[in-house]
């Protein structure tokens, strides 16, 4: 994935003005969502603050692939374990106390990635400072990822249709967890 072009200043650059298209394309869909489920309070509820863990997430994730590309192992392993139990840990924190329903664990979410992105944005400036952003790149890495991400929608469909189909195909027309 990271570093295809043998240029880590290029590839942190174009990673970075890649990050900042997707969360514009992601804020977008986010109030598309909105628009259909604005009759729905726990989604509304809930949607501010994936709209705030979107960007926040982002930042996370590049530093990670960033990490993991340099064998910065500990930093890496570091980062995504806080990320997941400080998130879990607000998150329960304010389900408990709070109770903000569904929100409660992106709220948890969101303040993880909060104090994570701040310390991984400076990593991610000076890793891409005097790089050149690639429009080669983009398609280089299009092609390792839609693979990846084909073979993932795949996964999910055979799994989300075994059941249906071994209630098609059984006798009695029903399958009961045990069965198979």
């Amino acid at each position: 994935g990271f570093f295809l072009s043998g240029h880590p200043l290029d590839d942190y650059a174009t990673a970075l003005k890649l990050m900042w298209r997707s969360i514009l394309i992601s804020l977008v869909l986010t109030a598309l969502v909105y628009v259909f489920v604005r009759d729905e309070p726990s989604y509304v509820m809930t949607l501010p603050w994936i709209a705030a863990l979107l960007p926040l997430d982002a930042i996370i994730k590049i530093a990670l692939e960033g990490h993991r590309a340099g064998q910065r192992v500990r930093r890496y392993v570091t980062t995504e374990t806080a990320r997941i139990v400080i998130g879990f840990v607000i998150g329960a924190m304010v389900a408990w106390q709070i109770g903000l329903g569904p929100a409660a664990p992106f709220v948890g979410l969101v303040t993880a990635s909060a104090l994570l992105a701040a310390r991984e944005w400076p990593f991610l400036s000076r890793s891409a400072k005097g790089g050149v952003v690639s429009n080669a790149a983009p398609r280089e890495w299009l092609g390792y990822g839609l693979p990846v991400a084909f073979a993932l929608v795949l996964d999910l469909i055979l799994s989300g249709i075994d059941r249906p189909m071994l209630a098609i195909l059984s006798p009695r027309g029903n399958v009961a967890v045990a069965e198979y």
